[in-house]
């Protein structure tokens, strides 16, 4: 899903809910094909999932699976990992957020749509 900024009249393109690039209406166009973003964000793959997912991230030392209502529903412990695979087929169907702590104790987030 890319999106249009007004603010700053770029265009961000994203591919499999991880940024791929940005595009600016400003200056002459230019598509940045595949762009590494300076920092690793978390990516959840697939999206929407029904068994298993792939957790991509960056020293990653903790991932919660959150429901809507705030309850953790999955709390699991890593030895700063880059690559997590998840198996949520026991999850009802729904909505959560992923919640992922990096060694720096930066915390991401990223939903997660269960079928």
């Amino acid at each position: 899903q890319d999106f249009y900024n007004r603010l700053t009249g770029e265009i961000h393109y994203f591919e499999n809910n991880c940024p791929t690039g940005t595009m600016s209406r400003k200056a002459k166009p230019v598509i940045i094909p595949k762009a590494k973003p300076t920092a690793m964000p978390l990516c959840v793959f697939p999206n929407p999932a029904s068994s298993n997912i792939r957790i991509t991230g960056k020293q990653i030392q903790q991932v919660k699976i959150v429901d809507i209502w705030g309850k953790i529903i999955l709390n699991n412990s890593y030895n700063n990992e880059a690559v997590m695979n998840i198996n949520i087929s026991k999850l009802p169907q729904g909505m959560y957020i992923v919640q992922a702590m990096q060694k720096d104790g930066i915390v991401l987030t990223n939903k997660l749509i269960k079928q």
